[in-house]
């Protein structure tokens, strides 16, 4: 498959494969960029449900749009019917292969079981189930951000279980009793997966074990992981009620989790800004005695800045000296708010996993200049491969920088070499 080009992407490397899918990096040719194809094992193309499944976790995982779970980008069949999914390609290391080098430190653990759980919360809310959640299914970014990888073995409320009576999917050492029973998979399911990573992250070890697969289930469906009053503070007793063997004595939810996590944490573990809007602490400021010259220092400050304010706005909708002569474009608020949340982007890779949350949505058109009929009061964005450079709309050939209002009559003349991406408003 190395070189071989599906659709629209160049395949490079092979990255892995497992049970469900062989994946291989690949670069988008009309985006420019790399993303992660994930290919339905040949050994499967002619099975039914496998390719149900395999659809499945597709349009599972795209239906959801957060910064812990892994961006889908298409859903596709290549030539020789190989069902492909593209999905963002993140460097880093899985879970799995972190956790081989030994156990984490406790305060890495917290920071990301915090970001797993928080992407889980996600998932739940919309009726999505894991039902496969283990180190090797969740990536750690080079920014040490968790993805939460491989849906496919989800069940959607209200939509038909793909397995067949009895049958088991997932990773047997993370199961749990309710699955290896073959019984009915909810979020409980997943809560008692995430106690399970927690202990492997802490330990190095699996909190169950077998040398078959029978006594590895036995284990599960009958026994205590061992050492669990010898792990620090707090995780012994928050993993002990994820897996408790009975869904009804767990957790109920990955909010109360979060919530005993937060009791664990020291003040620098979590960061407020990670925590739900709900949850975060509130803000104390303390004023301090100052000295009398320092008062009147402030005061000064505030006049000048109220001043510099005055100026500001006076000036704010004057017109700017170019030869175009049109009105500058600075005003956010008179931009459409997709395109003035798209523009509070630095980070390229993070611009791109929001501009495809509005494409999946069809509220945007996304391509190159080519596939406009009229670039008219269409917009365009300069990246390079870590930052977006510039945001500008088109009309009457002339480009307007977003930002500054200056005019640019050649985009290729003043961004020689970078990728434009093309953005124009889907019809309401």
């Amino acid at each position: 498959m190395v070189g071989k080009t599906v659709s629209h992407y160049r395949i490079i490397d092979k990255i892995g494969s497992g049970g469900m899918g062989v994946v291989f990096k690949a670069e988008d040719m009309a985006l420019k960029r790399i993303v992660a194809l994930k290919f339905l094992p040949p050994a499967f193309s002619g099975d039914r449900e496998a390719r149900q499944r395999f659809m499945h976790e597709a349009r599972a995982a795209s239906a959801l749009d957060h910064p812990n779970i892994c961006t889908i980008f298409e859903i596709g069949e290549s030539e020789d019917q190989q069902s492909y999914i593209a999905m963002a390609y993140y460097e880093g290391e899985s879970l799995k292969d972190k956790i081989e080098k030994g156990p984490l430190p406790a305060d890495l653990v917290l920071r990301i079981s915090h970001q797993l759980l928080l992407g889980l919360g996600r998932a739940h809310e919309t009726g999505i189930v894991h039902r496969d959640i283990k180190p090797a299914n969740i990536m750690i970014t080079a920014r040490n951000e968790v993805k939460i990888l491989d849906f496919g073995l989800a069940k959607v409320s209200g939509q038909s279980f793909l397995t067949r009576s009895g049958s088991m999917l997932g990773t047997i050492a993370n199961m749990s009793p309710e699955q290896i029973k073959g019984g009915n998979a909810d979020i409980r399911s997943d809560i008692w997966a995430c106690g399970s990573v927690m202990f492997e992250m802490l330990t190095g070890r699996k909190p169950f074990d077998g040398e078959y697969d029978h006594a590895l289930m036995y284990s599960i469906l009958n026994e205590t992981p061992a050492d669990l009053a010898k792990l620090p503070e707090g995780f012994g007793r928050i993993i002990e009620k994820c897996l408790q063997k009975d869904p009804d004595q767990r957790y109920q939810s990955v909010t109360d989790i979060i919530h005993d996590l937060r009791q664990t944490a020291s003040p620098s573990s979590i960061l407020p800004e990670q925590m739900p809007e709900d949850q975060r602490p509130a803000r104390k400021f303390q004023l301090k005695r100052r000295q009398p010259g320092a008062r009147y220092l402030i005061g000064l400050l505030i006049i000048v800045s109220i001043l510099t304010g005055i100026y500001l706005i006076a000036g704010y909708d004057s017109e700017p000296d170019n030869p175009a002569g049109s009105r500058s474009v600075t005003k956010y608020q008179e931009m459409p708010a997709i395109i003035t949340d798209l523009m509070g982007f630095q980070d390229s890779g993070q611009f791109l996993e929001k501009l495809n949350s509005y494409r999946r949505s069809m509220q945007i058109i996304v391509g190159n200049r080519s596939d406009f009929d009229s670039l008219t009061g269409c917009y365009v964005f300069i990246l390079d491969e870590k930052n977006v450079e510039a945001g500008m709309i088109y009309s009457d050939n002339i480009y307007t920088d977003l930002k500054s209002g200056k005019h640019i009559s050649d985009l290729n003349e003043k961004y020689r070499g970078k990728k434009a991406v093309w953005v124009g408003l889907a019809p309401q």
